[in-house]
Formats: structure tokens, C-alpha cells, sequence
């Protein structure tokens, strides 16, 4: 072996062992960084789930506060519809009962009109049961003077 072919074959070697020592530290610098990574990930996931379990909570706090505005709403809203509604039934039996009173007067004026009012009606029963005692009266009259004369 010449001098040539050992400095080429020291060439080759030298080559070989820089090139597998690239590849150990490349090697080693991508699993650094995989197990960085993974680390950095997992920190990462965790901030991302901490910002999303404390974005959601404050989701629920307002949601939790809409719907205590909603039911404070509704039971206001429903408080006032039923006082309405007590008011809106006082005034219908008001007005019920000033219609059945306005039907009571025009039900008397209609008699009184058509010659039937309740008083007269009155009067001229009386006087019917009077006329009708009178009549008896005055047959019982007639038998006992047609007796006599007999």
C-alpha cells in the first residue's frame, strides 16, 4: 500500500467517522427536540385546556346569569300579566253587571211601551180579582133574591 492509497483510505475512514458522527449528533439533536417537543406539546396542551376549561367557565357564568335575568324576567313579566288579568276581571264583572242591569231596564221600558207595564199589570190583576168577587158577590145576590120571590 502506498502512501496514496493510506491518506485516500484515511480520506474514506475520516469521512466514514465524520459521517457517522454527524449522523450521532443529528440524531441526538432530533430526539433532543422530540423529547423538547413532546414536553413543549404537552405544555402547550395544557395551556390550551387550561384557556379553554377557563374560557368555558366563563361561558357557563354568563349563561348561569342569563338565565337568572330570564327567570327574574319571567316571573316579573308573569306577576304584572296576572295583576292584569285580576283588573281586566274586575272590569268585566263590572260590566257584566251593569249590562244585565241595562237588560232589566230595557225589558221594562219594552213592557211599559207594549201596555204592559209591571205596575199597571199589577193593578189590573187586583182589579180583575176584584171584578171577579164583585160577579160572585152579585150572583149570590140574584139566587137569593130569585129565592125569595118564589
Amino acid at each position: 500500500m502506498d502512501w496514496e492509497t493510506i491518506k485516500n483510505v484515511g480520506e474514506i475512514v475520516a469521512l466514514i467517522a465524520g459521517g457517522i458522527t454527524a449522523l450521532a449528533v443529528g440524531l441526538g439533536y432530533a430526539y433532543a427536540k422530540f423529547k423538547q417537543g413532546g414536553a413543549t406539546e404537552k405544555r402547550e396542551t395544557i395551556d390550551t385546556e387550561s384557556s379553554t376549561l377557563s374560557l368555558l367557565q366563563q361561558k357557563v357564568g354568563a349563561l348561569t346569569k342569563l338565565v337568572e335575568d330570564k327567570d327574574k324576567e319571567n316571573k316579573d313579566s308573569s306577576e304584572a300579566n296576572r295583576q292584569r288579568n285580576e283588573g281586566l276581571a274586575r272590569e268585566i264583572s263590572r260590566l257584566q253587571g251593569q249590562i244585565e242591569e241595562k237588560d232589566k231596564k230595557i225589558k221594562e221600558y219594552l213592557e211599559i211601551i207594549q201596555n204592559r207595564d209591571p205596575q199597571l199589570l199589577t193593578v189590573l190583576k187586583d182589579l180583575h180579582a176584584l171584578m171577579a168577587r164583585i160577579e160572585t158577590q152579585l150572583n149570590g145576590h140574584k139566587v137569593l133574591k130569585g129565592k125569595a120571590k118564589k
